[in-house]
């Protein structure tokens, strides 16, 4: 895609456009004034929005601020690229980068996929957090080896192991049946 291609955003057609390349833009109008001029109508100029970075996920989202008539959304540039350019969003479906680069918000790198694909996705690009990353990890995955080959050996049920390493019984039993952990041979 060479040419940047811009279109209105569904539900704020005249107040804001978003480009194929990823940008946002809030269009030229006349707004209602707030303070010194209550009630009376300016200009605003057509500009580019600064996008936000959404801090819930580590490598947040890019996202920008929308308002219309008094009502403020925070809308993700990526969902607002593929719901502008691709259609709504199926049901059960996700917006995905296909190179795993949030940054990139160009439509040839949008797609929707189930969160599965998406997921697999993240560990595919080297974005996936598992073991002794996850930040609620309770055992590290020595430990976890550990467990395994004492209950495997049958020296310890999982009530033993559970307190032993002070977790709960379902960590045990969730780790001894490679219902987590799977990533450990």
């Amino acid at each position: 895609m060479k040419h940047e291609i811009w279109k209105a955003i569904l539900g704020y057609e005249g107040y804001y456009e978003v480009s194929n390349f990823g940008r946002v833009k809030s269009l030229a109008r006349f707004v209602k004034g707030r303070w010194k001029d209550k009630g009376e109508y300016h200009p605003v100029a057509e500009r580019i929005l600064i996008q936000g970075i959404e801090r819930v996920v580590k490598g947040g989202y890019h996202r920008v601020v929308l308002q219309k008539c008094g009502k403020v959304r925070y809308a993700n540039v990526h969902i607002l690229v593929l719901e502008t350019f691709v259609g709504p969003r199926p049901k059960d479906l996700v917006g995905a980068h296909n190179n795993g680069n949030v940054d990139d918000n160009r439509l040839n790198n949008l797609s929707y996929k189930t969160q599965q694909e998406n997921c697999l996705d993240r560990y595919r690009h080297g974005r996936g957090v598992i073991g002794e990353a996850v930040n609620t990890a309770r055992l590290k995955g020595s430990e976890v080896l550990e467990i395994r080959r004492l209950f495997k050996e049958g020296k310890m049920t999982i009530n033993e192991l559970a307190e032993k390493y002070n977790v709960h019984y379902d960590t045990i039993r969730y780790a001894v049946a490679r219902k987590s952990w799977k990533h450990l041979k």
